[in-house]
């Protein structure tokens, strides 16, 4: 059922241990305590039912991943603790390696995580809220058997799986600038399950997948219920979000999704991925005006989740203007207005990378976005096989 904007219900999941644990990821450190600050500093907590993070159980995991690999990220807590190094063939085996080492906390942020999601994903079906927002999870990238870039546990399958108790149909869009593979991956054989990632597609790029060649996506009854929209280095607002919008809108009338995830992962606005400009050049409006798209179609139960982002006022500005759209009666932060004083306001005085436009072209011209449109946002690509 559709909701009405004066009847929208925004519920926000947090609690001080999600916080201070989400800390403790060394790709994000810190990330959560400026994410939340900023939220609050803007007052929109005020304006947003306050969700307890859950506490797994081991068959929550089990939606996403297998029992094996959930028993032995679990145990490394206690593991590390009690000075006991892990076989390097067991690391090997479960991908907790490289971008995945282990680190005292790891078990503990993994159920974190996914009890973030898992309790916004029930107050959603409880219809305690109509949208809920959990900036903590979004860990997109995790398969059934191993870690994988940055993500342990992937939360945003057993959100989504959890989801399904009440809504058949849940679409799932991937907005971080690394493609959506994991969730791909978990989905690729069921048509109750829509997968549409964007993101960039670029020689050495991780995870080195999601090309426009490997149409169409999906398999099996799942065939055709998988869209992977690849662009370009450089890529602006503008040009990101108008294809956006002419997708979104032939997915809406083709899979006529009941709920809809968003994974909004802001390592794709500029400033995120280095100096030089690397990635893409979003800013730190683009998912407000995302958000604002999806209410726009049609306001679905909403689930917002977070993703990658490793400059933390950055990403910061980003989710607070995204928590304001959500919110809607809230004024949008810009990404020239002063920020409100609070504990951590000298680290945006010192610049955050917003405002300003990376170095890198933007190869994203007007004949590849053409062509993008005219395959993805076609009535005949999207028509499926029920």
């Amino acid at each position: 059922m559709a909701i009405t904007a004066r009847a929208c219900k925004v519920g926000y999941v947090y609690s001080h241990e999600l916080r201070a644990l989400s800390d403790l990821l060394p790709s994000n450190r810190m990330r959560s305590t400026f994410v939340h600050s900023l939220i609050a500093a803007y007052k929109l907590v005020e304006h947003m039912t306050l969700i307890p993070p859950l506490h797994p159980t081991c068959a929550d995991f089990c939606l996403a991943h297998s029992k094996d690999y959930v028993n032995f990220l679990l145990s490394l807590d206690s593991k590390l603790a009690k000075g006991e190094t892990p076989s390097e063939a067991d690391l090997e085996r479960f991908g907790l390696e490289h971008d995945c080492a282990p680190f005292v906390g790891v078990s503990r942020l993994s159920a974190a995580v996914v009890g973030a999601t898992l309790a916004a994903a029930r107050a959603l079906i409880a219809d305690t809220v109509d949208v809920a927002i959990c900036w903590d999870g979004g860990r997109h990238h995790a398969f059934r058997d191993r870690a994988s870039g940055f993500c342990y546990a992937n939360d945003i399958v057993v959100g989504i799986i959890e989801l399904q108790r009440q809504f058949p149909r849940v679409l799932y869009l991937d907005l971080d600038i690394h493609h959506g593979d994991g969730v791909e991956t978990a989905f690729r054989f069921s048509p109750r399950v829509y997968t549409c990632s964007f993101h960039l597609h670029d020689v050495g790029f991780f995870p080195a997948t999601g090309g426009a060649d490997a149409a169409p996506w999906g398999k099996g009854k799942g065939v055709n219920h998988a869209l992977n929209v690849p662009f370009r280095p450089g890529l602006r607002t503008e040009t990101f979000l108008r294809v956006l919008s002419a997708v979104l809108t032939e997915i809406y009338a083709s899979f006529q999704p009941q709920c809809v995830v968003i994974q909004c992962g802001s390592d794709g606005v500029h400033g995120n991925l280095g100096a030089r400009g690397e990635g893409w050049n979003l800013d730190t409006s683009t998912f407000a005006e995302a958000i604002a798209i999806l209410q726009g179609l049609e306001t679905l139960p909403l689930l917002i989740l977070g993703g990658g982002g490793y400059h933390n006022p950055t990403t910061a500005r980003s989710w607070a203007a995204a928590t304001a759209a959500a919110i809607r009666s809230c004024p949008i932060p810009r990404s020239d207005d002063d920020v409100p004083e609070h504990a951590l306001w000298a680290e945006y005085a010192r610049g955050s990378g917003i405002g300003g436009v990376g170095s890198r072209a933007d190869q994203n011209d007007e004949d590849s976005v053409a062509a993008l449109i005219e395959r993805f946002a076609s009535v005949e690509y999207h028509t499926m096989t029920r």
